[in-house]
């Protein structure tokens, strides 16, 4: 519920909601099934099996890992910590913030007008960069052939 406070949920089979404003001090996991936060929301670590996870506008987060699902954070967004998706889509938009690396193994990785404070890599995917995204480390030699080809780069 919106405003609401929790230490934390775990679901099997099942989706997880948290309602814009809450505030969750414990971890999100869930296997088979969708985690959705919330506006404006507090989290700690939020992973899935099986699953996305979508992250709304204006979010604090810990860490957020999915296996075979898709990662969609919302503008304004700070998380303290990493991404990680194997199987699934990383997006990232306008003013978010990740501390740590964004690392995805099949699929692509979307930055609009973000920052990455550690490396950024994907195995079997594409990298789309824009509106002024940047980050502090590297990402692997054939990915930056790949996107300075494009333009992608400046």
């Amino acid at each position: 519920a919106a405003g609401s406070e929790s230490h934390g949920e775990s679901s099997v089979n099942g989706s997880i909601t948290v309602g814009e404003g809450a505030v969750v001090s414990g971890s999100l996991d869930t296997v088979n099934g969708a985690i959705r936060v919330g506006e404006n929301a507090q989290v700690e670590a939020v992973g899935t099996v099986n699953g996305s996870l979508t992250i709304g506008s204006g979010v604090k987060s810990g860490e957020l890992s999915t296996v075979n699902g898709a990662i969609e954070v919302g503008a304004d967004t700070t998380v303290d910590g990493v991404i990680e998706a194997v199987n699934g889509r990383i997006s990232l938009d306008t003013g978010s913030s990740v501390s740590g690396y964004v690392e995805n193994v099949n699929g692509a990785i979307s930055l609009v007008g973000s920052e990455i404070g550690g490396n950024l890599s994907t195995v079997n995917g594409n990298l789309a960069l824009s509106d002024a995204s940047f980050f502090d480390c590297y990402f692997f030699t054939r990915f930056w052939t790949a996107l300075t080809n494009l333009g992608t780069i400046s």
